[in-house]
């Protein structure tokens, strides 16, 4: 079997030249300061390498702001903890993890503020705990140094052969739209459940968190991009709306044929709704947006199959209804997210049609794990500490290096499940670029004469490493390389020959990334299931919560975002859980469902009479208490009281007048018996009491 690799394009030789170009700029600046550690500004430069001019200026602007606010945080703490060293490294540690703690929770590119905020605080801080009064010098001179790197690096960026974020934002929407088709076509023909049809659902859901990160960068962009940033937001918002549509329409369609198979011997009792259900997976093949003629025929399609229905209380025509709307809705918000891609791609801007629920506010509700980012915090605090003790026990000269290591490696892969495997990997690479930064320190730099034959000798080395960085499958041995190259060999404007210094220096920065994956692997590692599961129960919480109050249309969009932002993180997941495990068997789109009717139904309730509001009370009771019984037991509750609950509210309200309340109330009350009791006996109306006029 033959593996593809992908080869090094043009664009990624470009990149690698002009970020050796801004580093060569960066250390030239540095070198006519006469700044103390020049080797600080080639460091800084890689750090925020990236080959999209946008990105790229994302990346500086964040770590510019961090790199100052950890200055600024290091000249206040040590001031004030002069007469204690103890003291001093204690106040450096909480403030690197209370920064990592705030990072952890914020899992945008904009976390990399509080991250550099608090192990800038290592970088600088450790090394004057000995000496406070060098404090602002030393803090001013970090700054500096890491600065020029920084605005280099973004200058050169943007200046020369800038590449913008635009046909790489459409090829990357472009793939979804398609990959989002072809799941939708699967699910409409009732192939839902097949592998294929599983990990295509998992990549969506991967991409779709993915792509709300990179419209960060595209703000920085200097193209036109940046205007249609808000056309992106109310993208990604129609994008995660379509993968639980999509889903249920598979559901729907999969009880729809076993009841017809069960009850009409097989043959259709509405052809209509065939004909609806062909017309979607033809359309969806097109990945053009709906003409209008197309748009009539469908609204025309689905006003006949309702009026088919009518007031029909079988639970068959209720399922065709709920899954004659599902269609629709699909093919609203596909329809919107091809003029929606057009619009940003082009700057044109079209009439959208799916509003749904619509809020046309930016949704800023992510998930976030106050636990794994107390642990984060917890490992680092502890890693520090360990390794300030070895250093003050030994009095090692090149203690604090190994303290600022750790403190480093110990926020870098804080958000992994485990970090212990990436710190090994790095700390493996590290090991080779030492060897070959001691071929250069010993054998090429006595050579050299002068600041261009220094940077040509260093280009042997950075020019392949900028190569691989822009290649995704070679970035983390790139990007090794190139950052920790110059801090390896402590390039200077003279350079030193001192053996035992360079074995010293370097001995100190792999003790502490061994101190930070030692720590890390007692207190912080933990498997993929156990976090799955945590997400899983974030969301079987969210959906407690919006049962026990009153909701809006802002609440339905945060709910919607935060679970499909969970999803999201926990599609990588599933290839490293076992294939036994509940959380395998868990179908968090259906929860996704289910939390959306249930806010349906807590919106709708107070427009119902006295009885109807009460047995919508009753079923939302029922529904958390359903959730609650599934976050504390390993068992799968039987719910036969909510199951009781949602078919006598149905009885009521679809014996109630017709309007459009009582439609939207029977439509989620028919999604949340799909969609938790799929399997049960279907559902048989059963007339209720006698009651007066409205009042139920």
């Amino acid at each position: 079997m033959t593996v593809s690799v992908k080869q090094p394009t043009v664009w990624d030789v470009v990149f690698s030249l002009k970020t050796i170009a801004a580093a060569g700029l960066a250390l030239y600046i540095a070198f006519l300061c006469d700044l103390p550690n020049p080797y600080w500004t080639i460091t800084a430069v890689y750090i925020v390498a990236h080959p999209l001019s946008g990105a790229l200026t994302s990346k500086a602007f964040y770590r510019l702001l961090g790199t100052a606010i950890g200055g600024m945080a290091t000249v206040i703490i040590i001031p004030h903890l002069i007469p204690s060293p103890e003291l001093t490294t204690l106040g450096l540690a909480l403030w690197l993890g209370g920064c990592l703690f705030v990072s952890v929770l914020d899992r945008s590119p904009r976390a990399y503020v509080s991250m550099l905020a608090g192990y800038s605080v290592g970088i600088i801080g450790f090394m004057v705990v000995d000496a406070p009064e060098t404090v602002f010098d030393y803090s001013a001179s970090r700054v500096e140094e890491i600065g020029v790197g920084i605005i280099s690096a973004a200058l050169v960026g943007r200046l020369i052969f800038p590449r913008h974020a635009g046909p790489v934002l459409a090829e990357r929407i472009d793939k979804w739209l398609k990959n989002s088709a072809d799941l939708a076509i699967m699910y409409i023909k009732g192939k839902g459940k097949s592998e294929d049809a599983l990990q295509r659902r998992q990549h969506l859901a991967i991409d779709a968190v993915d792509l709300r990160a990179f419209t960060t960068h595209v703000t920085y962009d200097s193209s036109t991009l940046p205007s249609t940033v808000n056309a992106m937001r109310v993208l990604q918002s129609r994008m995660v709306s379509l993968l639980p549509m999509v889903a249920s329409c598979n559901d729907l369609i999969n009880q729809r044929n076993k009841l017809i198979a069960d009850q009409c011997g097989g043959k259709s009792n509405n052809t209509k709704l065939d004909e609806l259900i062909g017309e979607t997976s033809a359309w969806l093949q097109t990945h053009e947006p709906m003409k209008p003629e197309g748009i009539a025929r469908i609204k025309a399609l689905k006003q006949s199959v309702l009026d088919d229905i009518g007031r029909s209380k079988v639970w068959l025509d209720l399922v065709s209804r709920n899954l004659t709307l599902r269609l629709v809705d699909i093919m609203e918000i596909y329809s919107d997210c091809l003029h929606l891609r057009n619009d940003i791609v082009n700057g044109t801007q079209h009439k959208l049609r799916w509003h749904r629920f619509d809020f046309l506010g930016e949704v800023r509700s992510i998930h976030y794990d106050f636990g794994i980012a107390f642990l984060s915090a917890f490992s680092a605090i502890l890693a520090i500490f360990i390794t300030v003790t070895l250093w003050r026990m030994t009095e090692w000269t090149q203690g604090a290096t190994a303290a600022m290591m750790t403190g480093i490696f110990s926020s870098l892969f804080a958000t992994k499940d485990d970090p212990v495997p990436a710190i090994r990997g790095m700390l493996k690479q590290i090991l080779l670029v030492l060897v070959i930064a001691f071929v250069l320190q010993f054998g090429l730099l006595p050579l050299v004469d002068g600041y261009l034959p220094l940077m040509l000798s260093l280009a042997l080395v950075l020019i392949p490493a900028g190569v691989m960085m822009a290649i995704p499958s070679k970035f983390a041995m790139g990007m090794t390389m190139a950052v920790n190259l110059p801090n390896l060999l402590l390039l200077q404007s003279r350079l030193s020959g001192d053996f035992y210094n360079f074995i010293n220096i370097n001995t100190a920065m792999i003790l502490g990334i061994i101190v930070a994956a030692a720590t890390a692997s007692i207190v912080r590692s933990v498997g993929a299931e156990w976090s799955a599961f945590r997400l899983i129960r974030a969301s079987w919480n969210d959906i407690i919560e919006v049962a026990e109050r009153p909701t809006d249309t802002k609440a339905y969009n945060e709910l919607l975002h935060r679970m499909l932002y969970r999803y999201g993180l926990i599609a990588p997941r599933y290839a490293l859980i076992p294939i036994h495990s509940p959380v395998r068997q868990t179908d968090i789109l259906k929860d996704v469902r289910v939390g959306l009717d249930t806010i349906e139904l807590q919106h709708l309730k107070e427009s119902q009479g006295p009885t109807n509001r009460q047995n919508l009370a009753n079923v939302l009771e029922e529904l958390a208490f359903y959730y609650r019984v599934k976050i504390n037991s390993t068992d799968v509750p039987d719910g036969k009281e909510l199951l009781e609950a949602i078919d006598t509210t149905l009885d009521w309200t679809l014996a109630l007048p017709d309007s459009e309340d009582h439609q939207k109330i029977s439509f989620a009350l028919t999604g949340l018996r799909q969609n938790l009791f799929g399997d049960a006996e279907p559902y048989k109306a059963v007339l209720p009491p006698i009651f007066k006029g409205h009042d139920a």
